[in-house]
């Protein structure tokens, strides 16, 4: 604690009786003076600073970080990492880079986000929210999504108070999403589900996978050509028992610490690890024994009139292959959006770019039939003396016009499939975050919640958003529905649409010769080929 001899006109903060004759306590970030009793009461300690309640609740200032004393301090030999931790964590190879990434984890707008992707290439990127209701905030995601020019590897969400059969309803365009049931009885703050990249396929790890009073939890191993991760959700209902919660905690990490894969482990544990207290310590505790590490240090539970706290994090295994971790400022809930990149052999981009070089052909009979036409025409007129090379290229040239697939021609701009989130919206959501940040700037020592003008500004702003975002959707589907007026076939198509109800489409989990396919005309080919080759076998007796 910073102590100095008070000066005679100085009151304490907290009981505004004069600190005169007695020496005081002063907060490091506002100067706020306190008598040494109030202080205790009123200052938290944190790295040998002091800071007062007013702005912890409006700063952020603290960060988590198991590895800072061990780091910063070789001589602490009673730290409880040296106590609490395997040898493995205690190695260089995972202590440095571990101990880098959660002094490195940052706080930002949509724009800084934006601004760190561009820079990066061969990565893949998570993210996690407590979304707080899928019925109140999913649209409100599918807007800030729109806003984020990166596709997310695998998106993970708790609180969606959504049931496995519901979650067509909740779609995310080019992702493929498990949802496991909310418990029985509870309409809100329950269910977890996870979205992944549709140029991954998932496996559903049922033997980690959980939904009970204490803990509920999703576990999926996703996989491409080029490399396999396990991915998990966890949700802490803070109405569970602790016990209970870290045992099944504890049998986790055990399990999967044996995984020769990439582990990355999303969750709102609803323990405030700011906090030092005995179940912040028997979850870090956890972590650290069974070769994990957290990944985010910085407030993550934002709400008025109360200390910000760290209650969600992203759990790893790899510590070495993280290149950035942080939170993303979404206004959607009062948690703060979790994200954490790492190293990739390649990346969804590099793997949508491959299925776009690759050329389709289609012979069926229809196509067939136009080839045989084309050739007689192109082949008819000429000299019976043609070569070999010659009649090639005529055919070759007729399959390409008669059978090849035309490529389908992705861009940014076709590639928004929510057509109700409007440029409008985009604008505004970005005019949101200015305010935000505009807001921001005016908090200080002085002032600690900030110019409560700009606020009320934000404030409004951002719920006027939220209403206009329903109301564009809803209108949006009014006019598709007034269009339709009298049209059975096509009124039912869009009430499906809205019910989630839809043909089942194939999920990349078809490999051909080491390679995930996702073309239906190649599959379809493939298994004809198979059948083809097998019944060939059975004619000639090799069955």
């Amino acid at each position: 604690m910073a102590t100095t001899s008070a000066n005679d006109n100085e009151r304490c903060t907290l009981c505004h009786e004069s600190v005169n004759e007695m020496k005081k306590h002063t907060c490091n970030n506002c100067s706020a003076p306190y008598h040494s009793h109030c202080a205790k009461r009123q200052l938290k300690i944190h790295r040998n600073r002091s800071y007062c309640t007013p702005c912890l609740k409006n700063n952020d200032l603290l960060r988590y970080n198991p590895y800072y004393d061990i780091v910063t301090n070789d001589d602490n030999e009673n730290d409880k990492i040296y106590t609490n931790t395997v040898d493995a964590s205690c190695d260089q190879d995972f202590l440095l880079p571990a101990n880098q990434i959660m002094e490195s984890c940052s706080i930002n707008m949509i724009d800084d986000f934006n601004k760190y992707m561009q820079h990066q290439k061969d990565f893949k990127a998570y993210k996690f929210i407590n979304i707080d209701g899928n019925a109140t905030n999913f649209d409100t995601l599918l807007a800030s999504l729109h806003v984020i020019k990166h596709k997310f590897t695998a998106i993970g969400l708790c609180e969606t108070n959504t049931d496995s059969s519901q979650s067509d309803v909740y779609r995310l365009q080019g992702y493929n999403s498990i949802y496991t049931d909310t418990i029985a009885g509870k309409r809100k703050g329950s269910g977890v589900a996870l979205y992944v990249h549709d140029t991954y396929s998932i496996s559903k790890m049922k033997e980690y996978t959980t939904t009970s009073q204490n803990i509920e939890s999703l576990f999926a191993t996703i996989s491409n050509q080029h490399s396999s991760t396990v991915v998990g959700v966890v949700y802490r209902p803070p109405n569970g028992t602790m016990s209970g919660f870290m045992k099944s905690m504890r049998n986790t990490l055990e399990g999967l610490s044996r995984s020769k894969h990439e582990v990355i482990i999303m969750g709102d544990f609803n323990i405030n690890m700011f906090v030092e207290n005995k179940h912040s310590d028997s979850l870090e505790e956890a972590i650290l024994c069974n070769g994990f590490t957290p990944t985010i240090s910085v407030p993550t539970h934002i709400k008025p009139n109360c200390i910000r706290s760290c209650i969600d994090n992203i759990i790893v295994n790899s510590p070495g292959h993280i290149q950035q971790s942080g939170t993303i400022e979404t206004s959607i809930s009062h948690h703060r959006s979790l994200f954490i990149t790492t190293c990739a052999t390649t990346n969804t981009k590099t793997l949508e770019d491959n299925n776009k070089n690759i050329i389709r052909y289609n012979y069926n009979s229809t196509n067939l039939d136009k080839l045989n036409q084309l050739l007689i025409e192109k082949l008819f007129p000429l000299d019976q003396s043609l070569q070999y090379k010659s009649f090639f290229e005529t055919l070759e040239t007729c399959i390409e016009k008669t059978c090849r697939l035309k490529a389908t021609k992705n861009s940014k701009r076709n590639l928004i499939r929510n057509p109700w989130i409007t440029a409008g919206i985009i604008k505004s959501i970005a005019n949101r975050d200015y305010l935000h940040k505009k807001w921001r700037k005016t908090i200080s020592k002085l002032c600690q919640s900030g110019d409560p003008r700009l606020h009320e500004e934000y404030r409004k702003y951002r719920n006027n958003l939220a209403k206009l975002i329903k109301i564009s959707k809803r209108d949006y589907y009014s006019k598709r529905f007034e269009m339709v007026r009298g049209n059975l076939k096509e009124t039912w198509a869009i009430i499906n649409q809205l019910r989630g109800k839809k043909k089942n489409t194939i999920s990349p989990y078809f490999k051909i010769r080491g390679c995930v396919e996702t073309d239906k005309t190649n599959i379809a080919n493939e298994f004809n080929k198979q059948w083809y080759q097998r019944r060939v076998a059975i004619t000639a007796g090799e069955f």
